[in-house]
């Protein structure tokens, strides 16, 4: 993922793994909240539709992160 195309207040979708680390996936959807640059690399904070927030490392996400207005 490239956080480059991703702007505060748009809609996300994308599969991320299970916590973190797992080789099951799991699909994310929510309203980016804000996005900046770690020690290991740029990611998205995100929250969903339940109201959970969470945070996505961009090299982690898998495949296209779909962005809708």
């Amino acid at each position: 993922m490239n956080t480059k195309y991703v702007k505060v207040g748009q809609i996300v979708t994308g599969l991320y793994p299970k916590h973190g680390r797992m080789n099951v996936l799991r699909r994310f959807h929510g309203v980016v909240l804000a996005k900046a640059k770690a020690s290991n690399g740029p990611y998205i904070t995100v929250q969903e539709e339940e109201g959970r927030i969470r945070s996505y490392l961009a090299n982690k996400c898998v495949g296209r992160v779909e962005v809708a207005s």
